[in-house]
């Protein structure tokens, strides 16, 4: 919420945010009363009194204030490689009964690891243009007020965002905003494929049961479709949010060259997936993106 708390209407980067930020902002404001109160509908969903709740939400906003750097893809793309099983010097290393299980664990996180890298780059090269329309210099960037109280706004939440030094460090925040309410979401916020079946994601279980109940399923489904709405796709023509100013022939053929070279990237992605990969990835497809965080 920060680019619309801190960013005029009429700022280039609101306007470049627009589309990754569409409905989230609000969602994320109505759903406060929704689930974070005591006797909310989550904390009537899940088998937590109210300093329970209270504690799980204080953990998880910690523990994302304390680690998320968009600035860094090595905490998204890089870190699972970094498991014990991940390498084949490893694998080789372990019980015969087991190496096969370790080779397909390090070829799915190799695969994972190649198709983000690939996703991010395009993601960069499209905000680094976009930006230098703009932005012609570290000069340009530091002497933008506005933008200074946005990145106040963000440092405050999210105290790894290095310092708004330059140009670079500008366009890799923002590269890594998008990568991870796009890919990232992707990846990691697909929840109504796991509540749809109480057998797995349940949020309170009866003693001696395995599984949720009647009414722990249907408050758990009740919670998903009441924050989640269907997003934009990531293809598509959104450039009608760009400023009608000078720049504007340049900003809306960029974002025809992103479309094209998205295009190019789900093609790679299909590709390798026909390929020798044991696991299918498509976690970095762009065909498969929302826009926006969409629950």
């Amino acid at each position: 919420s920060a680019s619309r708390d801190h960013l005029p209407a009429t700022h280039p980067l609101r306007r470049l945010l627009k589309p990754f930020t569409y409905r989230t902002i609000a969602v994320n404001r109505a759903a406060g009363p929704l689930l974070v109160h005591e006797l909310s509908l989550l904390h009537h969903t899940v088998a937590l009194d109210a300093a329970g709740l209270e504690a799980g939400f204080a953990f998880a906003f910690n523990r994302t204030r304390d680690t998320f750097d968009p600035a860094n893809p090595a905490r998204f793309l890089e870190y699972p490689l970094e498991y014990p099983l991940s390498s084949a010097a490893e694998c080789a290393a372990t019980p015969p009964s087991s190496q096969a299980a370790c080779a397909d664990e390090a070829d799915e996180l190799a695969a994972f690891a190649a198709d983000g890298t690939r996703y991010r780059a395009a993601v960069r090269e499209y905000v680094g243009r976009y930006v230098g329309i703009y932005y012609a210099d570290d000069a340009a960037v530091g002497s933008d007020v506005v933008l200074a109280s946005f990145w106040a706004a963000l440092v405050a939440h999210f105290p790894r965002i290095p310092p708004l030094s330059s140009r670079e460090a500008l366009v890799e925040v923002l590269t890594g905003f998008v990568f991870h309410v796009t890919a990232g979401h992707r990846h990691v916020g697909a929840a109504y494929s796991a509540v749809k079946d109480p057998r797995y994601a349940g949020a309170k279980i009866r003693p001696g049961r395995d599984m949720s109940d009647v009414q722990a399923a249907v408050q758990v489904l009740a919670i998903a479709l009441v924050t989640g709405f269907k997003q934009p796709m990531l293809l598509g023509d959104y450039s009608h949010v760009f400023l009608r100013d000078g720049h504007r022939n340049a900003t809306r053929a960029l974002w025809s060259d992103f479309q094209a070279k998205l295009l190019q990237v789900s093609a790679e992605v299909d590709e390798r997936n026909r390929g020798p990969r044991r696991f299918k990835v498509r976690a970095f497809d762009p065909r498969e993106m929302a826009t926006s965080v969409s629950i």
